[in-house]
């Protein structure tokens, strides 16, 4: 029971920092608004990798959280970049501040055209392998590259250089 709630905590924090904001701020500033997205995307990150670490077995429900967890892992640092451009610039969002959330989308698209495809009786023993070997650096069926190294690209490689870009324009030290 505790070790449930302990690993809900990190989920309920993020909800409670996305509510407080919505609730206690009448005017919400440009910057706000993204930060509220941030933690409600960053709950469902976190309810995500709950049932990953607590060991659900359930994997219909794993299939679904694994497409979950690639559309929501990648949204965050997009939504982080948003959020340094709202502070550090006053003009509005163009198309060119949203394109990065084309990857997250995509790979999330692909997650779930590949568990399509393979259908039901093809992606249960899959799924039922990952989680027993924990080998996340297995290849989906029918992909050459592991997702997980694509997804680490994105991930850390491009948004960590472009998220930066802004700050480092107004000679903000980290």
């Amino acid at each position: 029971m505790i070790f449930h709630a302990l690993l809900l905590l990190p989920c309920m924090i993020s909800l409670f920092c996305a509510l407080r904001m919505i609730l206690l701020h009448t005017q919400k500033s440009r910057s706000q608004k993204v930060m509220i997205v941030f933690f409600f995307v960053l709950t469902f990150f976190f309810f995500e990798r709950i049932n990953v670490i607590s060991a659900s077995r359930e994997l219909k429900l794993y299939i679904f959280l694994d497409i979950v967890d690639c559309i929501t892992s990648l949204q965050l640092f997009p939504l982080l970049y948003l959020y340094i451009i709202a502070l550090t610039k006053d003009e509005k969002f163009s198309w060119k501040n949203y394109i990065w959330f084309v990857p997250g989308l995509l790979v999330g698209l692909g997650s779930l055209l590949t568990y399509a495809i393979m259908g039901c009786e093809r992606a249960m023993p899959y799924v039922h392998s990952l989680l027993e070997t924990e080998d996340y650096a297995l290849v989906y069926p029918y992909s050459t590259i592991p997702i997980c190294k694509i997804h680490h690209f994105i991930t850390n490689d491009i948004f960590n250089f472009v998220a930066l870009q802004p700050a480092n324009l107004m000679n903000l030290k980290f």
